[in-house]
């Protein structure tokens, strides 16, 4: 919107290449025929600041009937380039080991020119009013990336950078709102995010898990999941964060780069509101296997030396409420796995971050790992379901000596979940408490529950039907727009459920359960033990006296 009442827009996500400028609570009929006598009629009616209705007929007939959120309106005028788009939260590195409080979220949004006199306006319910400027600037130019290689890249893209402190984020779980500045004419609409807490508050907390989704918002199976991630917009007392398991936009440099664009775009339906938690797949890796716009564009808190173009682990870990997130990216390892100083250096990098959490288990008790790559998966036609366990054994075996409770992935473009295997093979303690396809209660199992959450909407090798069943396959689906939805209810119970976002239906659900003893009770066992250890001696000594003090009186009475 420019000014009060008028805006000049482009839906852009539509591919539409006209404009029109339309005024509030205002009907525009736009009318066109083209060579072949077919009559095109586009009717807008913008209802609101937000909300504009757009119907497409051909002969007289509705062949079309979108609503189309504001947020993904695009500015025509050349003079207009600081207009931000894109906007995207993350976490900063207070959610870390560093526990840094000047970086506790991070907003990131791109401008079609260099726009460093953007800013940010944040405020609150109780006092808050900030202006924050930008942190930092990145220039994406494909070109100049591609320059000595036979891609032709003409894109460029400016990622503004805005970091948010404690001075600023004083209350976390609190809900604030802001609006970013491309420059003191172009603003945005105005959001709201929950900042996740760190520490546990003795309260739910829910995370959504999705992987491999389309950019495009019509003619595309991702259309249903863009909907629902519409619908729960102001739900930020539901849910804490996002959690992305790789695959985006399909592919981010496509069309150079333009289905990455309409990403960034499109995504800002959720990404403006919840904080994103990604990990890279390998259609995020672009031409050159360096995952240049990826890397550039989603902010993670990882550390620095895992995050370049030569080494790109892309580990990262964080903590939130009872759960401590991993994420990583073995790309390299699942395509080849044959350099063994790489995969040596990844392996150690997971345990020192394992077993670091392992000593904090009092305060977060719960360990998740994240990665495109499943570990396990059911298409026999796909190496990787058959070699996966095999490449990634080291870190598998990682996962079942510190007690991973649960391993996220993506790839597979359906859901699947699998039992705890080890090493291929069926365990006495999977944890599974029922036999048979209903098995929904995993209690204490010996090595994570695997899961792959594929199916956020992309036509690209999608399964109609589930795939054979594999010793290790629980449960799976052909082809569904769906979501998972993690509930983490404390210490000892987490929930999950499947939603099938065309139906509406949960197709499958699971209880991971694991029984754990708080410090004071740890204490009064080893109490209680020690007390039961000496009562024993006590005993066995006082029988060993009785008897020794009896046969020397019967040795006095016999002569």
């Amino acid at each position: 919107m420019f000014g009060d009442q008028s805006c000049q827009f482009q839906l852009s996500h539509l591919q539409y290449d006209t404009f029109i400028s339309t005024s509030e609570n205002q009907h525009v009929t736009f009318l066109k025929s083209n060579p072949f006598k077919r009559n095109f009629k586009i009717e807008f009616q913008i209802h609101n600041s937000s909300v504009l209705q757009f119907q497409h007929y051909q002969n007289d007939e509705l062949i079309q009937n979108e609503f189309v959120n504001k947020s993904f309106l695009v500015s025509t005028n050349l003079g207009d380039n600081c207009i931000p788009y894109g906007q995207r939260i993350s976490l900063g590195y207070y959610y870390t080991n560093y526990n840094k409080e000047d970086d506790i979220i991070d907003i990131t949004y791109n401008t079609q020119s260099y726009c460093p006199q953007g800013f940010l306006h944040i405020f609150d319910d109780n006092g808050i009013d900030s202006w924050i400027k930008i942190r930092e600037t990145r220039i994406l130019n494909m070109s100049k990336i591609y320059e000595n290689s036979s891609q032709q890249f003409t894109y460029v893209t400016y990622i503004n950078i805005v970091s948010l402190n404690s001075q600023t984020i004083q209350r976390l779980g609190q809900i604030y709102y802001y609006e970013i500045y491309g420059d003191i004419q172009t603003k945005s609409s105005k959001y709201q995010f929950k900042v996740p807490l760190k520490q546990y508050d003795n309260k739910e907390h829910k995370i959504i898990f999705f992987g491999d989704m389309d950019s495009n918002w019509t003619g595309n199976k991702s259309k249903q999941t863009f909907d629902w991630f519409q619908s729960i917009q102001y739900n930020q007392s539901v849910y804490d964060a996002l959690i992305f398991e790789g695959d985006m936009a399909y592919d981010l440099e496509s069309q150079d780069c333009q289905q990455g664009d309409w990403w960034l775009r499109n995504m800002t339906t959720f990404t403006s509101y919840y904080p994103l938690l990604s990990t890279p797949g390998n259609h995020d890796s672009g031409a050159n296997y360096e995952f240049d716009f990826y890397r550039m564009s989603f902010l993670s808190p990882d550390k620095s030396q895992y995050n370049t173009r030569k080494n790109y682990y892309n580990f990262y870990s964080v903590d939130l409420g009872l759960v401590h997130y991993i994420f990583y990216n073995p790309t390299n390892i699942v395509y080849d796995d044959s350099n063994q100083q790489q995969i040596d250096e990844m392996v150690q990098i997971m345990e020192n971050d394992l077993n670091q959490a392992n000593q904090n288990r009092e305060k977060v008790p719960w360990i998740i790992v994240n990665s495109h790559f499943p570990m396990y998966c059911s298409d026999s036609s796909d190496n990787q379901c058959s070699q996966n366990f095999i490449a990634l054994r080291p870190f598998a075996d990682l996962f079942t000596k510190y007690r991973v409770a649960i391993y996220m992935s993506a790839h597979q473009h359906n859901y699947e979940r699998d039992a705890p295997f080890i090493n291929n093979q069926s365990q006495v303690n999977t944890g599974l408490i029922t036999d048979g396809p209903e098995q929904h209660l995993v209690k204490n199992s010996a090595a994570p529950i695997y899961v792959v959450e594929g199916s956020a909407g992309q036509e690209y090798y999608t399964p109609l039907v589930p795939y054979e069943s594999q010793p290790y396959t629980v449960y799976q689906t052909g082809y569904n727009d769906g979501i998972g939805i993690m509930t983490i209810h404390n210490s000892t119970h987490i929930y999950f459920e499947q939603l099938d976002l065309v139906t509406q239906e949960v197709v499958d659900y699971f209880w991971c359960v694991q029984d754990r003893q708080d410090s004071s009770s740890k204490a009064l066992n080893v109490i209680l033990w020690t007390f039961i250890g000496f009562f024993i001696l006590g005993v066995l000594g006082m029988g060993i006296f009785y008897l020794i003090r009896r046969q020397k009186i019967k040795e006095q009475l016999l002569p």
